[in-house]
C-alpha cells in the first residue's frame, strides 16, 4: 500500500475517534442506534435475552438474587484434558462467533484449541509473537486477535530474545481451513504507542466492515481508546493499517487490571490495583463515581456483565474478606456478597476469573484446590459459600469459561485451565431447580 494512502486511511482512522462519544451519545433507540456490545464478553444479546433498559426494577422475569431454597446443578460430567503445556497459562478465552478456545502460557506461546472436536489446533510460537508471554487477549473481531505483551522489566528469569517490548500485537487473518488447519499473520503495533508502560487489559468494544474499536488499560494508570479503517492488513516491509489512538482518562493511581463498558448507561467501568472503580461517562467525559475506593473490600480483579441483568455486575477482588461482589449500578453499591468456599481462607489471585452463564444466574469460579466454585445468584444461601464443588484439576484453577452457544445433545460445556498446565473440558447436564439443604 502506498504511504499516501496510508497516510489518509490514518485520517479516517483518527476522525472515528474523534467522533466515538457523539455516536455514543446519540443511542435513542435501543434496537437501532446502541452500539454493539464488545465481542468476548457476556451480554444480554450475545445470551440472546432481550435488552434491558437503565433504570429497570432489580427484578427480571428470569430471576432474583437470593430469592429461592433451590439451585441448578451440574451433573453427568463427561472430561477431557488437552495435553500438558511447559509453563503455567496465563488467559483463557473464548467467543460468539466459532468453536476456537485461545490459552496464553507463560511459555510466550499461544495455543488455539477447536472446543467442539476437544482437539489443538495451533501453537502460535514465541518466534511469532516475539514477547516474553500475553499479558491478556481478546478477540476485536471475527480474525482478529489482540494479544498484549508483558513488560520487558517484570522479568526477572533469562531474557528470551527478540522481545518487542511494551506492544500491542494483532493476530489477524485467523482462519481454521478446510483441511483443519489454523491460518494466521502477526503484526506488532509499535506505532504511536499511547502507553508509557506495557498494557494490562483489552476490551473490544465496536466493529463493523467499516472500521475495528478497543480499549486498552494499562500499568502506567491510563486507559486509550484504539480503531483503525476498513480490514487489517501488514505487509512483510513492516507496513500495516493505520491504528489511531486517544487518551480517556487516567484516574487510576494504580496498575489497571478490569474494564467493562456497558451500553446501556453508556459507561465504561475499570477497577485496578488502587480499589478504586471508575465509571467513565465516554460522551460527557466525566467520571460518574468521583473517588470511589472500594475500602476494605480488596484490590479489582476482574468486572463481568450480567447477561440478563445490564444493571448489575460481577466484581472479583485479588485480596480481601470477600471474592466476588454484586454492584447495582443505578444505587451505586454492592447487593449481594458471594461467600468463600472455605471460610478464612483467600482463594485469589489477580490472575484468577470467573464466568457467568448466559443464564445471568450461575457463577463459576477456581479454586486453588483445584476445584470450580459454582454459585447459584438465586440460591438464599448463596453469601455463605458456593451451591456447588466440581473437581476439576489437580492444582488451582487460574479461569473458567462456560460455552452453551453450539450445544451437544442438550450437553453444555465448562472449559477450565489450571497451574497443572491443562486445559479441561466439563461437559454436563444441568439438573433445574433442586433442593439443597446447607451451603457453606
Amino acid at each position: 500500500m502506498k504511504k499516501r494512502e496510508y497516510k489518509e486511511k490514518g485520517n479516517r482512522a483518527k476522525e472515528r475517534l474523534r467522533v466515538l462519544r457523539r455516536d455514543l451519545a446519540a443511542s435513542q433507540s435501543v434496537e437501532t442506534t446502541r452500539p454493539a456490545i464488545p465481542r468476548g464478553t457476556q451480554s444480554a444479546s450475545s445470551s440472546g435475552s432481550p435488552a434491558a433498559t437503565l433504570g429497570a426494577p432489580l427484578t427480571s422475569k428470569s430471576w432474583t438474587p437470593k430469592s429461592l431454597q433451590t439451585r441448578d446443578s451440574l451433573y453427568d460430567f463427561q472430561v477431557t484434558h488437552s495435553d500438558r503445556w511447559t509453563r503455567k497459562p496465563r488467559t483463557l478465552l473464548l467467543n460468539d462467533f466459532n468453536d476456537l478456545a485461545v490459552v496464553s502460557v507463560l511459555a510466550g506461546e499461544l495455543h488455539v484449541y477447536d472446543t467442539a472436536s476437544r482437539s489443538p489446533l495451533k501453537v502460535i510460537p514465541h518466534s511469532d509473537l516475539n514477547n516474553y508471554f500475553s499479558e491478556h487477549i481478546a478477540w476485536l473481531r471475527e480474525g482478529v486477535l489482540a494479544t498484549a505483551m508483558v513488560e520487558k522489566s517484570s522479568q526477572t528469569k533469562p531474557k528470551r530474545e527478540p522481545v518487542i517490548d511494551q506492544a500491542l500485537s494483532l493476530v489477524y487473518d485467523c482462519e481454521v481451513q478446510r483441511n483443519g488447519s489454523f491460518t494466521y499473520k502477526v503484526q506488532h503495533l509499535t506505532r504511536n504507542f499511547p502507553h508509557e508502560k506495557g498494557v494490562t487489559f483489552i476490551l473490544p468494544l465496536e466493529s463493523s466492515d467499516d472500521y475495528t474499536r478497543w480499549v486498552t488499560g494499562s500499568a502506567d494508570k491510563k486507559i486509550c481508546l484504539w480503531g483503525y479503517e476498513g480490514n487489517f492488513r501488514g505487509t512483510p516491509g513492516g507496513d500495516y493499517t493505520p491504528v489511531a489512538t486517544q487518551p480517556l482518562h487516567s484516574l487510576h493511581t494504580a496498575m489497571i487490571t478490569a474494564i467493562h463498558y456497558n451500553p446501556h448507561s453508556q459507561r465504561l467501568y475499570s477497577g485496578g490495583l488502587d480499589s478504586r472503580l471508575i465509571a467513565w461517562d465516554i460522551a460527557n467525559e466525566v467520571n460518574t463515581l468521583p473517588y470511589v475506593a472500594l475500602e476494605g473490600k480488596g484490590k479489582i480483579r476482574d468486572i463481568t456483565a450480567i447477561p440478563t441483568h445490564p444493571n448489575l455486575m460481577l466484581i472479583g477482588f485479588s485480596d480481601g474478606s470477600q471474592t466476588m461482589k454484586l454492584w447495582d449500578e443505578r444505587t451505586k453499591s454492592f447487593v449481594l456478597d458471594l461467600g468463600q468456599a472455605e471460610q478464612g481462607k483467600n482463594d485469589n489471585t489477580r490472575y484468577t476469573h470467573p464466568s457467568v452463564h448466559p443464564n445471568g444466574y450461575l457463577v463459576a469460579s477456581g479454586l486453588q484446590t483445584g476445584q470450580i466454585a459454582i454459585y447459584d445468584l438465586r440460591h438464599a444461601g448463596v453469601d455463605r459459600g458456593p451451591t456447588q464443588l466440581i473437581n476439576a484439576h489437580s492444582n488451582r484453577v487460574v479461569q473458567t469459561a462456560f460455552k452453551t452457544n453450539r450445544l451437544d445433545h442438550g450437553r453444555e460445556q465448562l472449559l477450565s485451565i489450571g497451574n497443572d498446565c491443562v486445559l479441561t473440558y466439563n461437559s454436563y447436564r444441568r439438573a433445574l431447580n433442586e433442593r439443597i439443604q446447607n451451603v457453606g
